[in-house]
């Protein structure tokens, strides 16, 4: 279950700017790899936030440093998925209403065949009637 909270919640600021303590993201890594070294893995908590403005998502990344937002796959593949889900879903829907369609339009047929058999009978036995009259 997906929980959306209306934007109108949450309150944002400015605060001074936080310069990165890398010039790349090659360096980023390293430096992240030389402190699992020194301290093992980290321990913190990270999230995204969900919120709908104007009936509609949006996410709320979290921005580090001044260039850098983060986006995490896992929630960028879940969006596709359920992207994915609903195109299928109005597919299927798009399907069964032309079956619907496709289904009365045999029927019709049908109902127009069964006439014209029952006019050509009808018609038969009128000629029948003509021929044993005479």
């Amino acid at each position: 279950m997906l929980v959306r909270y209306p934007l109108s919640n949450y309150t944002f600021g400015t605060k001074d700017a936080v310069y990165e303590k890398d010039s790349s993201v090659q360096k980023r890594f390293m430096r992240m790899r030389d402190e699992f070294a020194k301290w093992g893995m980290r321990r913190t908590v990270e999230g995204v936030l969900i919120v709908h403005e104007h009936g509609l998502p949006h996410l709320l990344l979290l921005q580090l440093g001044v260039n850098f937002f983060k986006l995490y796959v896992t929630l960028v593949l879940v969006i596709m998925v359920m992207m994915m889900m609903m195109v299928m879903v109005m597919v299927m829907v798009m399907m069964m209403v032309m079956m619907m369609v496709m289904m009365m339009v045999m029927m019709v047929m049908v109902m127009m065949v069964m006439v014209m058999v029952m006019m050509m009978v009808m018609v038969m036995m009128m000629v029948m009637m003509m021929m044993m009259m005479r």
